[in-house]
C-alpha cells in the first residue's frame, strides 16, 4: 500500500512495463508512491513495478527493541519484586522470563 517499504527482489529482470530493471535498482529498498491493481509506483524511481517482483519490508515502528539479557546474582535477602524493581519491571514479569512456576520459593 501506499507508504509502505518495500525491497525490489534481485531476481527480478523487468519492470512492469517489460523494460529492463537496472542492476542499482535491485535489492535496495523503496517507499511506494501509488498503488494500483497488481502494480506499485516506486518513489525516487517513477517505475510501474509488479507488486511479485517486491517484498515487504517491516515498519520501524512495529519492529520492538530487543532488550539485552542480563544476570542477576541473588544477594541474601532480596525477593523478585525487590529484584523485579530493580530492572524497572514486576514480579511477574520476572518470574515468566526465567521460566519459573512457583514464586514464592
Amino acid at each position: 500500500k501506499v507508504g509502505d517499504t518495500v525491497k525490489v527482489k534481485f531476481s527480478v529482470d523487468a519492470w512492469a512495463t517489460g523494460e529492463a530493471i537496472p542492476d542499482w535498482v535491485k535489492g535496495n529498498s523503496y517507499k511506494v508512491q501509488e498503488a494500483t491493481g497488481s502494480r506499485v509506483l516506486l518513489e525516487g524511481i517513477l517505475s510501474w513495478i509488479s507488486k511479485g517482483d517486491i517484498e515487504l519490508l517491516p515498519d520501524a515502528a512495529t519492529v520492538p527493541d530487543k532488550q539485552p539479557e542480563a544476570t542477576h546474582v541473588v544477594q541474601y535477602g532480596e525477593t523478585l519484586s525487590s529484584i523485579a524493581y530493580q530492572y524497572g519491571t514486576d514480579y511477574q514479569t520476572l518470574t515468566a522470563l526465567n521460566g519459573l512456576t512457583n514464586p514464592n520459593l
